[in-house]
């Protein structure tokens, strides 16, 4: 039975979404969450489900695909007098070509993207239309070094490489999540709004001096509730193991630092700079 269905898995998807296509127009939608293979069998009714979706005024899709990146999502079914209803877009392991002179997706609030098939063009194109963005998300996908989106107040970078310095033209930023290389303590100066930080760097060159940079950048949050920053160090050839982390609560705010190392010379523990945080410093090993 599961290699029937492992087999025919195509054909069923699309038999099971025929139906949506037949909706009345009156039928109340809000979200269309779809995940499939990206098979020329499967796109032909995806696409007539985002058409009829389009046609419904659905605020919300989310679409994923395995196997083939071909797929290609139609942004233009999504027409700017059609799209005023989608308000969250989230994509993963696709296409999506937009022209240079896209003027869609104004609606959106909510954008996320992840490893898609896309040129660092068309995602400066994207990300230029979605003027109206709240939250946005991007994962493993190309290097983006400008951001201007000045309602922008969720922000969530993981796994996207970082060289030099990285403007963030975004006054209102309140929560933001990193993963990447090492970004110079600038970068975090021009949004002095940030309530919820946490920050993870992948550099394995010089770790005394990204433990010393970790601490410059834990000033740099004067409105901080909660911060989070890790870093990870090269492999040696241990004598001990040793792990160690430092925890910094003050009532609501809480701030968490760990450095996980193989010698106890590569172990930093730091005190930020901060009076409004009691301290409390741990070390396991």
């Amino acid at each position: 039975m599961r290699d029937y269905f492992s087999t025919h898995r195509d054909h069923h998807f699309v038999e099971s979404l025929q139906w949506f296509t037949r909706l009345k127009r009156e039928t109340p939608l809000r979200r269309l969450s779809l995940v499939f293979s990206g098979s020329v069998e499967c796109s032909d009714v995806v696409n007539s489900a985002i058409a009829s979706a389009a046609q419904h005024g659905i605020s919300d899709i989310d679409m994923a695909i395995f196997g083939r990146m071909e797929y290609e999502f139609p942004w233009w079914l999504l027409s700017v007098c059609r799209s005023s209803a989608l308000t969250s877009l989230c994509l993963s392991h696709c296409k999506l070509s937009v022209p240079l002179d896209f003027g869609g997706f104004g609606s959106l609030t909510k954008l996320v993207l992840v490893q898609m098939y896309m040129s660092l063009k068309e995602v400066q194109v994207l990300l230029r239309c979605c003027t109206n963005l709240v939250s946005l998300h991007l994962i493993g996908m190309f290097d983006i070094r400008i951001l201007r989106l000045p309602k922008l107040k969720e922000l969530l970078l993981l796994m996207t490489p970082s060289l030099g310095k990285f403007k963030v033209d975004t006054p209102d930023l309140q929560r933001l999540e990193y993963c990447g290389e090492m970004l110079p303590t600038s970068t975090f100066q021009s949004i002095p709004c940030l309530e919820h930080v946490s920050l993870q760097f992948t550099d394995d060159i010089y770790p005394e001096y990204d433990a010393d940079k970790l601490e410059d950048i834990s000033t740099c949050f004067p409105h901080v509730k909660s911060l989070c920053l890790r870093y990870e160090i090269p492999k040696v050839s241990p004598t001990f193991w040793i792990f160690s982390s430092v925890v910094l609560v003050h009532h609501s705010s809480n701030l968490f630092f760990s450095a996980a190392s193989q010698t106890k010379n590569s172990c930093h523990l730091f005190k930020p700079q901060s009076p409004n945080f009691e301290h409390r410093y741990k070390t396991f090993g």
